[in-house]
């Protein structure tokens, strides 16, 4: 099984049935010198993490999620498709990142 790290902001937190879904985007600079925002859905289906994520997880908040990578099979109006699906095992909250200029950038 494949697991992933993700660091970023937290969109939105959805509560979806047996499972809690949280989007969370980060932003990646490219090549170019442009800025693009990316964003990852992950499923947290324990029921002790998902109380978790109740009490202590709001949009905005700067959060790590470590989890697995879960192959996916389903069929839609006869045709298969395959996907992923970012299981969270895990999860902190960190401080929200501190650009140089909110600091006041030193030399």
């Amino acid at each position: 099984m494949l697991s992933f790290v993700l660091t970023g902001s937290v969109g939105r937190i959805i509560e979806s049935g047996d499972e809690t879904i949280i989007a969370v985007s980060s932003q990646r600079v490219l090549k170019s010198g442009g800025v693009t925002v990316e964003w990852v859905k992950s499923s947290v289906r324990c029921q002790l993490l998902r109380a978790k994520v109740a009490r202590c997880l709001t949009a905005g908040d700067t959060v790590r999620i470590e989890g697995e990578v879960e192959p996916r099979r389903r069929e839609i109006k006869g045709l298969i498709f395959y996907d992923v699906v970012f299981v969270a095992y895990w999860f902190e909250t960190l401080d929200p990142p501190l650009f140089l200029s909110e600091a006041g950038a030193a030399p």
